[in-house]
């Protein structure tokens, strides 16, 4: 059986420093959690099993770059996925250039 060739989001953050009135995140049913570096690799482990992927996106309700984490899953997902990354993330509490310092030469940031 051949895998699937998808783009894959996966959320690793559901904890937000904003409150706007357009977004459902402050509803009290989000959970706020942020996903571990154990975590992420264990799931992605599990879905790269069964899926190929052309791009991996680090998505979140809330804001990605909350994430203490993302350094260390950016830096495995290009080391061991070896996938174009993108990352989608407000950066309203980073400028632009500190941010793109930080998420270690993504291929985008939306």
């Amino acid at each position: 059986m051949s895998k699937m060739h998808k783009k894959i989001n996966f959320d690793v953050c559901t904890s937000c420093n904003h409150a706007c009135n357009f977004c459902s995140n402050p509803d009290k049913r989000t959970k706020k959690a942020k996903t571990s570096y154990q975590d992420f690799v264990k799931v992605m482990d599990n879905v790269l099993r069964h899926v190929s992927t052309h791009e991996l996106g680090l998505s979140a309700k809330g804001e990605v770059l909350l994430n203490k984490d993302l350094e260390s899953i950016i830096i495995h997902c290009k080391q061991v996925y070896k996938s174009p990354m993108s990352i989608s993330a407000q950066m309203a509490h980073y400028a632009m250039r500190s941010a793109r310092d930080h998420c270690l030469n993504l291929d985008q940031i939306r």
